[in-house]
């Protein structure tokens, strides 16, 4: 939920009242973050959609493999940049 928001600037889930929004929490999809960041990744947009995902078996069942996911998406994006870096400065 936390890097839901981060990424939109938005709670995946928002109500007036405490009871309203645990039912939000655990009966509705949160709104696709690319609605609200259309140049989120792809592959960050698919790791937060699986962590919010209502069907526990189909969320990742350990933060560490969240994070590792993570860590190879930064890695990739990090050698898309220095590509984009090397042949701005080649040409």
């Amino acid at each position: 939920m936390v890097l839901y928001e981060l990424l939109t600037g938005v709670q995946p889930f928002r109500a007036e009242d405490l009871t309203t929004l645990i039912y939000k929490i655990t009966s509705e999809d949160p709104e696709p973050l690319g609605q609200h960041n259309p140049k989120a990744p792809k592959a960050v947009v698919q790791i937060v959609e699986r962590a919010l995902v209502k069907d526990r078996d189909k969320r990742y069942q350990k933060a560490e493999q969240m994070a590792e996911h993570l860590r190879i998406v930064g890695k990739k994006m990090d050698e898309l940049a220095l590509r984009k870096t090397s042949g701005a400065t080649a040409g």
